[in-house]
């Protein structure tokens, strides 16, 4: 009896030491944000949050993010010799701490000289709270923290555009050096989502009385830099302007220009009506020579640029080539060839292995038929359009991009 009674009590002690230690856990699993809270107020509009266990202040300089731990993304080949001119914006970019945990922002040069990213202001922050970052707001908000929870803490918003499920709220407020600022938070809005509150943003809002980023070079005339060298870098594969200008690397640049060679090579290929999956890399390649010496040939000419806030004007003539209806006359001769060679062969005895053969015979067909032609390749008659900028959007929208490669390339 003794001894049962013992063994129940040792039970008895080992289920309290094991539930000790599972508060224990819970409680250290929270305890980062409570501590993060403790170091925080109660009011969003004072910019302040912690991450990773210490306070942050939007707007602050570069050098305090690095010198608390935090490095550009090594993807970008040009960090350590790029400079903003006075006045600029940069383009977005990673920083990432030593786990490997990132955050994204751009930098603005509030000096009156060119200035490395380090010595310019953050002008916006992008957090994810996906990420196990221990990120905390005025009052504990955290990643765990719902719609509700959000506006129980901080009130009405100055802007809502909640909806569908999901909750996006702004709130604004104004430094001390009279930076106008605008924090946007976004949580879902549901019962099962695990951790609602997905990200939260910060901007210098272009209202603001030291936002002159947006009124002077960086507004009308970096807008034109930042489309002319982009449309170089693409069509051109002229890559200087575009890897100084936007914080980039060479091998973003080269990539966009092989995407547009890929892409009109491909284009090319269809409009003949050949399967280019059964051609051989050799001759998919020849297409692309083609459609290299033909963007080469393409022109644009910015003829405006107007911008008030963070909103403005884009006019534009685009001159595509006339290289398509060139070629129309020789395609069809080259189909003729084709009838002419495989005169008499049933198409529906054609087993795939000798369809793609004829495929690849047809392609050597068109390309001896249309290579020398652009060499007589000429512009076209412009097309003039405009477009709405919208510097919080990325300047143009990816719909308006397109369509401006749809019509440099004559693909419409």
């Amino acid at each position: 009896m003794k001894k049962m009674l013992l063994m129940v009590l040792c039970a008895v002690l080992c289920l309290q030491m094991t539930a000790c230690g599972l508060n224990g856990d819970i409680f250290q699993k929270d305890k980062w944000i409570e501590e993060g809270a403790a170091q925080l107020g109660g009011e969003i509009r004072s910019g302040e949050f912690v991450l990773e266990g210490e306070v942050y202040t939007f707007p602050m300089l570069l050098s305090d993010w690095l010198g608390r731990g935090w490095h550009i993304s090594n993807s970008y080949d040009n960090k350590d010799s790029f400079k903003l001119e006075s006045g600029y914006e940069s383009t977005e970019f990673e920083l990432f701490n030593e786990n490997d945990e990132y955050v994204r922002v751009r930098v603005l040069n509030i000096s009156d000289k060119d200035a490395k990213p380090e010595e310019c202001l953050v002008s916006y922050l992008y957090i994810s709270t996906t990420q196990d970052l221990k990120f905390v707001l005025p009052s504990g908000i955290n990643k765990s923290s719902k719609p509700a929870d959000i506006r129980a803490a901080y009130g009405d918003p100055d802007a809502d555009e909640s909806g569908n499920g999901f909750f996006k709220a702004f709130y604004n407020y104004t430094t001390e050096d009279n930076w106008e600022c605008q924090i946007e938070l976004d949580a879902f809005d549901n019962d099962y989502t695990i951790d609602p509150f997905s990200a939260v943003s910060f901007q210098i809002n272009s209202t603001s009385e030291w936002a002159e980023f947006y009124e002077n070079a960086s507004g009308e005339d970096g807008c034109r830099r930042y489309i002319d060298s982009s449309l170089k870098s693409a069509f051109h594969g002229d890559f200087s302007e575009y890897v100084e200008n936007h914080f980039s690397t060479q091998e973003e640049a080269e990539a966009l220009y092989e995407y547009e060679v890929n892409y009109y090579a491909s284009y090319l290929i269809y409009y003949a009506g050949i399967d280019e999956e059964a051609l051989e890399e050799a001759t998919v390649e020849e297409f692309r020579e083609i459609a290299r010496q033909v963007l080469s040939k393409i022109k644009w000419e910015i003829t405006e640029v107007s911008v008030t806030g963070e909103h403005g004007r884009l006019d534009i003539d685009l001159y595509p080539t006339d290289y398509i209806d060139l070629i129309d006359d020789d395609l069809d001769q080259a189909v003729s060839e084709l009838q002419s060679r495989y005169a008499g062969v049933d198409a529906d005895s054609l087993s795939e292995s000798q369809v793609a053969e004829i495929d690849q015979v047809f392609a050597e067909i068109v390309l001896d038929a249309i290579r020398d032609r652009v060499e007589e390749t000429q512009l076209q008659e412009p097309t003039s359009k405009w477009y709405f900028l919208n510097y919080s959007e990325g300047i143009l929208e990816s719909d308006e991009w397109e369509e401006i490669d749809n019509i440099l390339l004559d693909i419409m």
